[in-house]
This record gives structure tokens, sequence and C-alpha cells, in this order.
């Protein structure tokens, strides 16, 4: 007999359940670290196998994949739609550190402002005519003065395109570019590192809803003491009444210990005389 829904059972501790969590959960995160560890391992031979197979000049994606080609890596790559289901963008939790000779998509990823350049300046964007450019053919340091040059469809004309041209200059001149290579940050983190931890607590969060139960765990406890406790503020002990209450018919509904009040959890667990 089921006491307690399943769904209670995986719903995160700090939101009233066990925290068992899922399976979906844990696949999806550590699924998401094969991202960091492509962005963040540029010298590992297993990278340079998947750019040598998957990836495509004619377009862009944050991680290369062609998924005409079956196998594990375009499983790897469909995270990002799995998680926009839940409404999470796994891009936006990237934010990229640029260094010498840059290879971060300059207009497509995140790096200088909280949000990709392209959004923030849809109208730069719309007359630029290499969409795909990186960091390093847009801004260069000379004699340490930043030098920065586009590649316009046309010159920015208009209020519109003048304003955010203006605000793009001022942001690119006081940009330090890095020394060493491309690096790159994890924004749920405060150090900046991606743990399967945090990503993983942020799917919790959209998945379960608070149950709204006043248990803290305690740490003292054996485990089983806790989801004892944690079972009986919900009524959910086989006790005769809720038993009763689940069409489980007995011949009493008296406390077998005692006989004297009815067999509640309430009962059971605080005024009965002989469990005391």
């Amino acid at each position: 007999m089921k006491w307690v829904a399943w769904q209670n059972v995986m719903t995160p501790k700090d939101l009233g359940g066990m925290g068992f969590g899922s399976l979906r959960e844990a696949s999806l995160a550590m699924m998401a670290k094969w991202w960091w560890r492509f962005k963040e391992d540029r010298d590992g031979l297993w990278r340079r196998v998947i750019w040598g197979l998957h990836n495509n000049t004619r377009s862009w994606n944050f991680i290369p994949v062609k998924l005409s080609m079956p196998g594990p890596w375009k499983q790897v790559a469909q995270v990002a739609s799995d998680l926009e289901e839940m409404g999470l963008d796994l891009i936006s939790m990237f934010r990229g550190l640029p260094g010498c000779q840059s290879q971060i998509s300059f207009w497509k990823e995140i790096w200088l402002f909280e949000e990709p350049l392209f959004r923030k300046f849809p109208n730069l964007f719309e007359i630029e005519t290499q969409k795909n450019a990186v960091v390093a053919e847009r801004l260069k340091v000379e004699d340490g003065v930043n030098t920065v040059s586009f590649m316009w469809s046309r010159l920015p004309m208009g209020q519109v395109e003048e304003t955010e041209i203006n605000e793009l200059l001022a942001a690119l001149n006081s940009f330090t570019l890095g020394t060493g290579s491309d690096k790159w940050n994890w924004r749920l983190e405060s150090l900046g590192i991606f743990s399967v931890k945090s990503l993983k607590k942020l799917i919790q969060q959209l998945s379960f809803t608070d149950l709204g139960l006043e248990f803290e765990w305690n740490k003292w406890c054996p485990i089983k003491v806790n989801f004892l406790v944690w079972r009986l503020i919900q009524d959910r002990i086989p006790t005769v009444i809720a038993l009763q209450r689940r069409n489980v018919h007995l011949p009493s509904t008296q406390c077998k210990l005692c006989h004297e009040e009815e067999e509640t959890t309430l009962h059971l667990f605080g005024s009965c005389l002989i469990a005391q």
C-alpha cells in the first residue's frame, strides 16, 4: 500500500519532500557537464575528435553537432532543448572571458554584457555582414589601446542605431582582454566553476512545488527516524484510523496497546501511556 505520493518522495528536502530526486534531473545535469568540458578542455583529444566530426563551417552552434549523425554526442547536444522545455536556457548560464586570439562568438555568446550582443543590439546585428564573427575579429589590442573594427552592410544611421553603436563602442573601449586563452564562467556558482549540483538544484526548483511542510531534517538522528517523523507529520502512518480511511475494515479502532482511545498517529506517538 502506497502511503506517500512518489512526487513528494522525489521533492527536495528544502521544499518539504524526502529528497530522493529523479534520474532525469541527474541525467540532464551530468550531460550538461559535457558542454562545460567542451568549452574548457580545448586541448583534449576527445574535443578535437568531436570538433572534427561535428563542426559545420556554414552555421554556428554553441557546441557543434550534426543532428544527422547518431551517437551519444547528439544526446548531449539535445540537453539544451530538454532544459528549454522546463524554462531554462543552458547557453545563458555560460559567460565567456575572452583572452588573446579569442574564439568566443562576438555576437552570439555572453561575454560583454549579461546577454548576447545580438539581443542587446538587434539593429546593429541586422546590418552585420559576418554574424558568426569571433571576438578576435572585432576587438584587438594595439599598443595597449583597444581597436574595434566592424563589417557593416551599410553604416549605422538613425537615432536607434547610433545610440546602440555608441553604447557598444563605449563598452568595448573599456573592456580588458585576458592574456591567456579563453576561459568560461558558470553563472550558477560563485566561483564560476560548473557543478552538477548547482544545475540539478535549479531544475528541481522548477520541477517541484513547495509542499508546505514545517519539518527540519535532523542530522543527529538516524535517517530512518527522520523518514518516520516526516511521514508522521503528514499522517502517512498505517494506524488503524488511517487504514479505515483507506477502506481497510478492522474489528476495532481502539489502540491495541492501551485500549483507551482510537489508534491515531497523535495518540500512538503522543498520548498512549504504553507507547511512551
